[in-house]
């Protein structure tokens, strides 16, 4: 994804909303109405090499041992072995939600999205209240912009989580000995541990930006994290929710943290171009824009960040640069330049 939209009048409210949803979660095709059937079909569910070449595999005799099989295999990044083994797991009991969530993991990790809505499907079909069954949808949803879908599923997610750890907690201070308003003071001290659905405290992040709500935002991200320390994505999520409440160190900070993580992120170092540019420390931008574009497509963003601000004559000049610095005619930056050039006279006009 790059921030020039080829003829798009900058809106900048509707502009940088967009950008926001583009750079916080990415763009996928998949639809999220799979039919569900209630056997388990060997061939709608795997996906990979003939199952003949794994004859010599042992056969599993219970569901659990097939869990066990297919756990190995995924250790030894074996994908289609494992497959094989979960679902040889399902076939042995129709309801194991455990194999049926990790067929969906999988498919999800190789970026095949009906599969893994057809998966996930059958976990919720098998347990409504399965947490990472409803978070995985929520971020298949997600990625597929109904959000009012994925929302639904994240929250299912974070309900069911908290029930669990009341549970625990129940379990652990005995609750049979309290009263209703000390099982209440429990619960309230209850928020997450570190077997929470991270990514779904996440993707209500990712929401709760889309609607305006950055505080809301930062704290469901600072709850992921407290969750899940290393997930650069969060972070770099987190940072752009700084970046658009104009906390502009704290989202550089956040990005940097990122980059520590995943120095090879792409969305953190066009976010902290991005910071750069809005910034107009236009260096440091085009530098942060190079570690994953080529510079003339560096150059175009900048430019086109500087169109959307206002700045035409900066505009001009990083278009410029970019139709010079490729190899090849640059529709993009000349269409950027057209744009820029017509804006600038509309502004004459007016005046």
């Amino acid at each position: 994804m790059t921030l020039s939209i080829d003829g798009i009048t900058p809106r900048q409210n509707h502009c940088w909303r967009w950008v926001l949803f583009s750079m916080l979660v990415g763009l996928a095709g998949c639809s999220a109405t799979q039919e569900v059937p209630d056997k388990v079909d060997e061939n709608a569910l795997y996906e990979g090499r003939a199952t003949v070449s794994f004859s010599n595999l042992p056969v599993a005799k219970t569901a659990e041992e097939g869990i066990g099989l297919g756990d190995q295999q995924l250790r030894a990044g074996e994908y289609d072995k494992a497959l094989y083994m979960y679902i040889q797991s399902m076939e042995l009991d129709e309801n194991n939600t455990e194999a049926l969530y990790k067929i969906g993991q999988i498919h999800l990790e190789r970026g095949n999205a009906g599969k893994a809505i057809m998966a996930f499907e059958g976990v919720l079909a098998r347990d409504s209240n399965h947490i990472y069954g409803n978070e995985a949808l929520g971020v298949l949803y997600l990625k597929a912009n109904h959000f009012k879908q994925a929302h639904a599923f994240f929250n299912k997610s974070i309900e069911a989580d908290r029930s669990r750890l009341q549970a625990d907690k129940s379990d652990q201070t005995g609750t049979e000995s309290l009263t209703e308003d000390e099982i209440a003071a429990v619960s309230e001290q209850i928020e997450a541990d570190r077997e929470s659905p991270a990514h779904a405290y996440n993707g209500l992040g990712v929401v709760a930006d889309l609607k305006g709500d950055h505080d809301r935002a930062q704290s469901l991200y600072t709850l992921s994290l407290e969750i899940n320390p290393k997930a650069a994505i969060t972070l770099n999520n987190r940072g752009y929710s700084y970046y658009l409440s104009n906390q502009w160190q704290k989202a550089e900070r956040s990005y940097k943290s990122a980059l520590r993580l995943d120095p090879k992120s792409p969305q953190a170092w066009r976010n902290l171009g991005l910071l750069y540019a809005r910034q107009e420390n236009y260096v440091s931008a085009l530098t942060a824009f190079e570690q994953v574009m080529e510079p003339a497509s560096a150059h175009n963003d900048v430019g086109y960040i500087c169109l959307l601000e206002g700045k035409y004559d900066k505009a001009e000049f990083y278009f410029d640069r970019a139709m010079t610095l490729s190899p090849t005619y640059y529709e993009k930056a000349f269409e950027n330049m057209k744009l820029t050039q017509r804006l600038r006279e509309s502004q004459v006009t007016q005046r």
